[in-house]
């Protein structure tokens, strides 16, 4: 059974894990335009990068699987 406060603490961490993830995206997003500049190979940047957006979507997830429960308790669907 849902705890709403448990739920709600969790949406907060959700979010900033999630503002977290898209500062890491965005940082990793500058060094590999550095590595390209410089003529650098790019292959595990790219991948990093690949990884921490697939990260960040699956955390973006997560946080609507949050956000339908808290508004099934809210339209007392669940406890």
């Amino acid at each position: 059974m849902p705890d709403r406060e448990q739920e709600l603490r969790d949406l907060e961490a959700a979010k900033s894990r999630i503002a977290q993830g898209e500062r890491l995206v965005a940082e990793q997003e500058q060094r590999l335009e550095v590595l390209r500049k410089d003529g650098h190979p790019t292959e595990k940047a790219e991948q990093v990068l690949a990884n921490l957006r697939h990260a960040v979507q699956a955390l973006r997830a997560s946080q609507a699987v949050i956000e339908r429960t808290l508004q099934n308790m809210e339209a007392g669907k669940l406890p």
